[in-house]
């Protein structure tokens, strides 16, 4: 956390990260900033994870002291909370029943202010993530009956009201103001993340006129913003309410009014760490331009400027860019590319579209062959604008553009084709423009890239005492290929990682947690780091994870961005399992059965549900159970022909009920793949009903002779000097349709091809059948190794019908004439006489 007040201004961060020294054990320290750990005595009676649904009140008013009730289920034997973001201090820690845990914060006078993600971490684990918001106002909740604009409920500014609107609910809420006096109304609602609660409010008079109302802000996305300036003194009304007039239990709000200042943009939208910068606040009326130095570092994820005023402190920061790329400001007019602003590339370009039709040029110089990236942060930072942006030879022909680039901000990538000058330009989409259409172009080189996250399904990681536990970690390789290495650093005491390396042709590892039986229960944020497995490349990225946590018809409504992952050691659980280690290898087109073996504590006689955490390319896996009254099951592998070749990591997960579902899984074990030891081409065969025929199947790859013959002592009658004994497989024809029978077969590493013979019923299934496969399985170090070839054809006929009106043959018929005549023997003419018929002499 970094502050500094610089002419009435605070510079505040916003990212979700912690900044504190973790590499200590957590203890209640009273100046403590981040994470807190307070370590009970209490007994262990369950184990399923704990679940946070609620944390209430929703926020509190920075500098002052609070009890924060935690709400959900499986929150026995609390032992502290994580925090991301410092300015929250934990102090004592309640658990009032299973469902309730009271926690006392202490919050900073200078924490700072929005929300602040935090997770509540037990002796079976860690909640899922909650936001609590933090606010500058004094804080008071909404009283019922204020559901008429009659009765509204009175309130004196500035304040914080925090509120819940039910089905067809309107809260009111009545203040005074002064002649000439400027009112800011800020509603928290939709990004405390607890329900899809899309706020309206409105400000009406005595007589009920509507004077400003507002339902969307672009600075607060669905959440609503009203600055007015109140020309007659007295009495006026706030109107809160869901924009459908919908609401449940769930839909909570923090409203904050008062004549606080509210700027909705700041330009520039961005600036380099270390640089003294002159801003001009937008978006209310009261604010105007301002210097104030930035932050010395870098910082990684979001970052805002909060304003601070002789009549208080915005209720949250204004996003900007902070980082190290020089800066250029448009220079108007540039509405041409004639007129464009010069600027630096590698740099940053930085403006405002300030009325209707606006485009901005900017110009700059480049060499043949250099490669940029062009993206527009506009949206991003919270401005209306839905970005334009294209590229030309300067004064010349268009050279790319881009509307969205997964967004509403633009961006694309372009190889410079010669030396010259160039010249881009934003507008945005439907022309539009205002003093809030903010933006800003960061042109930077073409670069590699890494960022590591893990999968939604999976937040964080609790590791039982004695026990592992694993975690997929997902690696987003950009501009470079190669292999990775990931590490877990500043793990919990008593932790150890398994897995590090990442094989080039995959973005996903699992690693295994391990922790000792005498590790001491206890959480922290830890950082994941990657880099190229060669150091040389000086290639490395963190770690990345956003959280969604409201959603409407499956696009995010609200999230949390975190760049640290929770790891807790938890209590004991009664079970464990692991693999035995594979002695054979599987091939392409294969099956492998991977026993799994568990260990129960005495009494545990639940069943335990077995996965694969991941499986190699080309190969898949089915799911198993161990049955309360056993200790092993087996899972069912399978490579498909192109299945990735080499050893990869094998992990198994394993889910039991202890009170609430706990996962472990197995040590790292090692899955090899090769291709099938033999291969074979079917011929197409067929074969007729009641008959019989020959499938002739040859061998096109014959590996036998690379498999170890099985060891076996000759008998005393045998010389020592026999050959040891050959290395057979079993080989079956299989997928054959009903009523075709085959017997079982025999191949060596002599075997040049396999016969056969096929026998058809005669009441066999008639037709083309192309699943027909050969189905190997040899013995390889004990254990089998079964795989299918590619599949063949067998055509199954029915036998020729008789010709047609053909009568039937009697058993012994007599001849006919005409088979008589053919079957009359002639004899030898005598000389004498003459033919028939012939000439006279």
């Amino acid at each position: 956390m970094w502050n500094e007040r610089n002419g009435g201004f605070r510079v505040e961060r916003l990212h979700l990260e912690q900044m504190h020294d973790m590499g200590t054990r957590y203890t209640l320290r009273p100046r403590r900033l981040a994470f807190t750990l307070l370590l009970l005595t209490s007994s262990i009676v369950r184990a399923g994870s704990p679940s946070l649904g609620v944390i209430l009140p929703r926020g509190a008013q920075r500098g002052t002291e609070m009890v924060a009730n935690f709400h959900g289920a499986r929150l026995e034997n609390p032992r502290g909370v994580l925090f991301y973001r410092t300015g929250i201090t934990l102090g004592a820690i309640e658990s009032v029943n299973a469902n309730h845990v009271k926690c006392t914060f202490t919050i900073a006078a200078d924490a700072p202010l929005g929300v602040h993600p935090m997770r509540l971490v037990t002796a079976s684990g860690v909640s899922e993530l909650r936001l609590f918001s933090v606010g500058n106002c004094p804080e008071i909740v909404e009283i019922e009956p204020n559901s008429d604009r009659g009765q509204p409920q009175k309130i004196a500014t500035p304040i914080t009201v925090n509120g819940t609107i039910t089905s067809e609910d309107v809260d009111y809420f009545a203040f005074d103001v002064a002649a000439g006096q400027r009112i800011n109304i800020e509603i928290e609602a939709i990004r405390l993340g607890d329900t899809l609660f899309d706020p309206h409010l409105a400000v009406l008079d005595k007589a009920g006129a509507v004077l400003a109302s507002a339902d969307d802000t672009p600075l607060t996305k669905q959440d609503a913003v009203i600055s007015h300036t109140f020309e007659t003194a007295g009495e006026y009304v706030i109107e809160v309410r869901e924009a459908s007039y919908r609401g449940n239990g769930k839909s909570r709000y923090r409203l904050h009014v008062g004549d606080f200042p509210r700027p909705q943009g700041v330009l520039p939208p961005g600036g380099a760490p270390g640089e003294e910068i002159e801003v001009r606040w937008i978006g209310d009326a009261k604010l105007s331009t301002q210097k104030l130095t930035l932050p010395a570092a870098p910082l990684t994820g979001e970052f805002g400027l909060t304003a601070v005023s002789e009549t208080g402190v915005s209720p949250t920061p204004v996003p900007f860019r902070l980082n190290g790329l020089a800066q250029t400001l448009e220079v108007e007019p540039n509405n041409a590319a004639e007129q464009a602003t010069p600027c630096a590339v590698p740099g940053a370009a930085s403006g405002v579209l300030s009325e209707n039709g606006d485009v901005d040029w900017f110009r700059f110089s480049a060499k043949k062959g250099q490669a940029l990236d062009f993206r527009v942060y506009g949206r991003a930072l919270r401005s209306p604008i839905d970005s334009v942006m294209g590229l030309h030879k300067f004064k010349g022909a268009g050279l790319a553009s881009n509307d969205d680039s997964g967004g509403p901000d633009s961006a694309f990538r372009f190889s410079i084709p010669e030396d010259g000058e160039y010249a881009f330009y934003v507008h945005d989409l439907l022309r539009r423009g205002g003093e809030l259409y903010t933006y800003r172009v960061e042109v930077t080189p073409v670069a590699p890239s890494l960022t590591l996250s893990a999968a939604v399904n999976q937040q964080h990681v609790a590791v039982p005492k004695g026990n592992r536990n694993a975690i997929l970690i997902t690696a987003r390789r950009g501009d470079f290929g190669g292999p990775l290495r990931i590490e877990m650093k500043d793990l919990p005491p008593g932790l150890a990682q398994h897995g590090f390396d990442m094989h080039a042709s995959v973005g996903v590892r699992p690693i295994v947690l391990e922790a000792t039986a005498d590790a001491e229960m206890s959480a922290r944020l830890i950082v994941v780091h990657g880099r190229h497995a060669d150091e040389s490349k000086n290639i490395s990225g963190g770690f990345t994870q956003t959280i969604r946590l409201s959603a409407y018809r499956n696009s995010t409504m609200c999230s949390a961005t975190i760049y640290k992952l929770p790891v807790a050691v938890s209590q004991a659980v009664p079970f464990k399992v692991r693999i035995v280690q594979p002695a054979a290898p599987l091939t392409r087109r294969g099956q492998m059965d991977v026993r799994i073996v568990a260990e129960r504590g005495e009494g545990f006689t639940q069943p335990i549900g077995l996965r694969v955490l991941w499986n190699p390319p080309g190969v898949g896996s089915g799911t198993a159970t161990i049955p309360g009254d056993k200790t092993e099951a087996a899972v069912r592998i399978n490579a498909n022909g192109g299945a990735a070749l080499g050893d990869w990591p094998l992990v198994v997960v394993a889910t039991a009920d202890v009170g609430g579902a706990v996962q472990v899984s197995s040590q790292l074990a090692t899955l090899t793949i090769i291709e099938a030891y033999v291969d074979f081409a079917l011929e197409q065969t067929r074969v007729t009903q009641g008959l019989e025929s020959e499938m002739v199947v040859k061998l096109t790859r014959n590996d036998l002779a690379k498999i170890a013959p099985p060891s076996a002592a000759p008998p005393a009658s045998q010389p020592a000097s026999a050959p040891p004994p050959k290395v057979t497989a079993r080989v079956e024809l299989r997928g054959l349709p009903g009523g075709v029978s085959v017997p079982l077969g025999e191949i060596d590493k002599e075997t040049p091809e396999v016969r056969f013979a096929l026998k058809a019923a005669p009441d066999a299934r008639v037709g083309r059948h192309g699943g027909v496969f050969v189905h190997t399985e040899v013995m390889v170090n004990g254990e089998p190794v079964r795989f299918n070839s590619a599949n063949g054809l067998l055509i199954v006929d029915k036998p020729l019908p008789p010709k047609k009106n053909a009568p039937p043959k009697p058993a012994q018929a007599k001849p006919t004439k005409k088979e008589e005549k053919k079957k009359r023997i002639r004899l030898p003419r005598r000389p004498d006489v003459k033919p028939i018929g012939a000439a006279k002499p």
